[in-house]
Order: C-alpha cells, then structure tokens, then sequence
C-alpha cells in the first residue's frame, strides 16, 4: 500500500519509462482522476479483505436504527456483508423486496437510506436485542497527497498505466503489456485470498466467500 501521490508519482515514471506517450506534470489531474476511476471500479468487483471492517453497532429498539451516524463507515447498502445479533453465531437475512416491513416478524434487515443510517432492523417492535455486529467494506471517496490508498498499490498502478496509454492510442503494444500485467496482478490477487479462505474452511470457520 502506498500514499495517493507516491502512485501517481510512479505513475507518470512508469510511462515515461516505457516511452511513447508524453507525461508532463500538467497531466496530473488527469493522472489523478483515472487513479480514482480503476480504485472505484476494482473495489465494486469484489469485498477484498483490505477494505473489509467488522465493528459493534447499537440499535434503536423503537425505531431498528443504528444510534450513531455511520454514514462515513457504510456508505451503501450493498457493502453490508452480515449483521449478526448480540448472542447469536449466524447472521440474519436481508428483508425479502416484496414483503412488508410492518408484516415481518423473523428478525432480519433491510435499506435505509435517511439520515445516514444505510440499515434499519426488522421487526423494531418488541425487540429486546439492541447490539449488532455489522461486517462491510468501506470505500475511500477522496484523498489527498499523503493519504494511504488501502489497496493494492502494484494493481492501481498496472491498471491506470493501461488506461493512459489506451486513451493517448500513442502505443497500443504498450497499452496491451499493461493491460496483461494488470490482469495477471489481479489473478494473483484473487488466487491468494481464495487460497487463504481455503484455510480458513479447514479450520471450520466461516469465511468471506461464505457470506450472503
């Protein structure tokens, strides 16, 4: 992992190196926004386990609403990974989009999208359990030049250089070397955190690919 300016300092050196496209310091917003784009689009592909939080959350009995504003932890619905009751081993499902929120009564949960709480839990009516962990993944939305990218820093770099150089059309063989070294990166990425969840099967716990 590596700062938001050590990458695109690597960036531009990287495809300066390889010749054939012109990288000035003036394409630095360029540079900067193409980082922002391949982070945004890897971290959507999967829940890799550098984003991935798993933290306690207290929950209004009266309303199912978490106390706290998460909004900077959750910053979508979709990256809930699980919600698990105080007490409990396994995780609650998500609310079924063709039922009724009044009507349910096994404990579950679903969207919520005011105030910042992204989740709301069902039923939230005499529900005596007001602790919830909660795993999601967190997505950064900006940075500055000293703040740390969690991410591959190696798989960011391959994968813009590729984009650069398929956007400048100066090198098209250079464009396709990027784009296979990114694509073998990502392969290796996979296999091992695959290899790691094989690990933990073995152990008997549950693991990411086993969620919901």
């Amino acid at each position: 992992m590596a700062t938001f300016g050590d990458i695109m300092g690597r960036i531009m050196v990287r495809l300066s190196a390889m010749g054939g496209l012109d990288v000035q310091t003036y394409m630095q917003p360029k540079i900067a926004e193409m980082i922002r784009y391949r982070y945004d689009t890897l971290f959507t592909k999967r829940y890799w386990r550098d984003t991935v939080t798993t933290l306690e959350f207290e929950i209004d009995p009266n309303t199912g609403l978490v106390i706290e504003d998460i909004s900077t932890k959750i910053k979508r619905f979709i990256d809930i990974k699980q919600i698990i009751p105080d007490g409990a081993s396994r995780g609650i499902p998500e609310k079924r989009t063709n039922r009724s929120s009044k009507q349910v009564r096994q404990l579950c949960f679903e969207p919520y999208a005011l105030d910042g709480k992204v989740f709301r839990i069902l039923p939230y009516t005499n529900n005596p359990i007001k602790l919830y962990e909660v795993t999601f993944r967190t997505r950064q939305t900006s940075w500055i030049e000293t703040d740390e990218m969690i991410f591959d820093d190696q798989l960011l770099i391959l994968g813009v250089c590729a984009d650069y150089a398929v956007g400048e059309g100066a090198n098209m063989e250079m464009a396709k070397n990027f784009a296979a070294m990114f694509q073998d990166r990502y392969n290796d990425l996979v296999k091992e955190e695959m290899q790691h969840e094989k690990s933990l099967d073995a152990g008997g716990s549950s693991g990411i690919y086993e969620w919901h």
